[in-house]
């Protein structure tokens, strides 16, 4: 995963320290008030689908960190649908459509 945020980042697409900050930040908010950190996630993204290459990108990585441990839980797969949809990314076109 931070290979591809590295990638992404050295190609000028991201700022790895405002990651950092951004990513700590919205995670103390998934403790506190899951609901809310989802809907804040996916407003925060939504722009990356005026990227096209980016959206993919960003897809990619979603799936490659739910791929870590070997396979998509329901959980997670739902997830990854959902970050599909909010940025415009058929999920076929990453191979979410058949995890399981």
């Amino acid at each position: 995963m931070l290979q591809r945020i590295h990638r992404l980042a050295g190609a000028g697409l991201l700022d790895c320290d405002s990651l950092t900050r951004t990513f700590d930040q919205l995670l103390e908010a998934w403790v506190s008030d899951p609901p809310r950190a989802e809907a804040a996630c996916l407003v925060l993204i939504e722009p990356v689908k005026d990227v096209p290459d980016l959206a993919v990108a960003l897809a990619h990585a979603c799936n490659a960190v739910a791929m870590a441990d070997g396979g998509y839980d329901q959980v997670e797969r739902e997830v990854a649908l959902r970050i599909c949809r909010a940025i415009g990314v058929p999920p076929a076109e990453i191979g979410i459509d058949d995890a399981r």
